[in-house]
């Protein structure tokens, strides 16, 4: 039996200064947002959960955890 080496996918993520301005103009051009994790969260979701809702709100924003 011989072992037939499988090629790694390319894991890397790059992010480039444009990208984190569309997700930023994006956010700010909301007024009402629904915030959700998935299913049977974890303290480490459920805290995401409460800080994303919370930044939203901060600058006037409707924002619903659920």
């Amino acid at each position: 039996m011989s072992l037939i080496p499988v090629p790694r996918p390319n894991l890397t993520m790059t992010t480039t200064q444009p990208d984190f301005a569309a997700v930023i103009d994006a956010l700010k051009a909301g007024d009402r947002f629904l915030v959700t994790t998935h299913e049977n969260p974890d303290g480490d979701a459920l805290g995401s959960l409460l800080a994303m809702t919370s930044a939203l709100r901060a600058p006037g924003a409707k924002a619903r955890a659920i």
